[in-house]
């Protein structure tokens, strides 16, 4: 089942039973951003680490949220991570689809990333195999 979704429009999904954020692209041009803002959207405890294996952690475990459906909305998705390499947004990208594997088949939580775009993003996405 893929956990990425490239729609034109991204909304937001309003409800008690989902706990949803909206992650910038433009906000997260650099890995530290990347780190700042979903820590902040995600509520991550204080003890993330920024680094590959604390977004590992924390992105599998989630405890501290209370809904266990989780929609991120990913906007301006070309500059996220647009001043690192291509290696490394790929890394980033591939580690959320396996957290939310992981998550989705421990049945803890779903967790969906919405990116708004079109054909490019989708392109990008299906060469990373992370959409139908």
């Amino acid at each position: 089942m893929a956990n990425f979704i490239v729609t034109q429009k991204s909304p937001l999904a309003e409800s008690d039973d989902i706990f949803s954020i909206k992650i910038d692209g433009k906000k997260c041009i650099t890995i530290n951003d990347f780190f700042d803002e979903i820590a902040k959207k995600l509520k991550f405890p204080t003890y993330f680490g920024k680094n590959l294996d604390a977004l590992d952690e924390c992105l599998t475990d989630l405890s501290w949220i209370d809904q266990d459906q989780i929609v991120v909305n990913i906007t301006n998705f070309n500059e996220l991570l647009e001043e690192e390499s291509l290696e490394a947004k790929e890394l980033i990208i591939t580690l959320m689809d396996d957290a939310a594997d992981e998550l989705n088949q421990a049945g803890n939580y779903v967790i969906k990333y919405i990116v708004k775009g079109g054909e490019e993003e989708k392109e990008f996405l299906d060469e990373l195999g992370l959409v139908d």
